[in-house]
């Protein structure tokens, strides 16, 4: 009985230290941590950009939770009217709970799943709403000098189709190579 008791306390320790864990973005779809695209994204993690399509506002967090939302949240969207948020319009549309990254020959591209589901857009064949996802692309910019004045851009929501929707935004930065 004693054994069992301390491996309980054991695994609740675990889970508790995965749970507050801070460093970031869990890889969770790959065997290994991709060690060497996640070095480039190091200068970046806990930094948070904002930026808005004149619809919606985003709020993006770089492998930190976005302060003040619930716990996990890598990306927010808003709806905007008149230059200001409404009120009860808040969507999570990933977690960095749920992240998967992959990288080109000048780009490294972040992808959280695990949002809220659509409501009317993406329904899945089996008339399941799909979930949010964001995809963040990071393109390689030699020219920015400070490789943390990341200035996003809302590229597009992809949301005209039954599967695999996402929205997804740009940020060019020296950061990546």
């Amino acid at each position: 009985m004693a054994k069992i008791i301390l491996f309980l306390n054991i695994f609740i320790l675990t889970l508790a230290t995965v749970a507050c864990d801070k460093s970031g973005c869990t890889f969770t779809k790959h065997k290994e941590e991709p060690s060497d695209v996640v070095k480039q994204l190091d200068v970046l993690k806990g930094h948070r950009v904002m930026d808005n399509d004149g619809k919606y506002r985003y709020d993006i967090a770089i492998c930190e939770p976005i302060p003040g939302s619930q716990t996990g949240v890598g990306v927010l969207q808003q709806e905007m009217k008149d230059g200001h948020v409404v009120p009860n319009t808040t969507h999570i549309v990933g977690l960095i709970s749920d992240a998967d990254i992959i990288s080109g020959t000048d780009w490294l591209m972040l992808i959280y799943g695990s949002g809220e589901s659509y409501h009317s857009h993406c329904m899945k064949s089996t008339g399941e709403p799909e979930q949010r996802k964001a995809r963040i692309m990071f393109i390689c910019d030699p020219a920015s000098t400070d490789v943390t004045a990341l200035l996003p851009n809302v590229v597009d929501e992809v949301n005209d189709k039954f599967e695999e929707c996402y929205y997804l935004f740009e940020i060019n930065t020296a950061a990546v190579h």
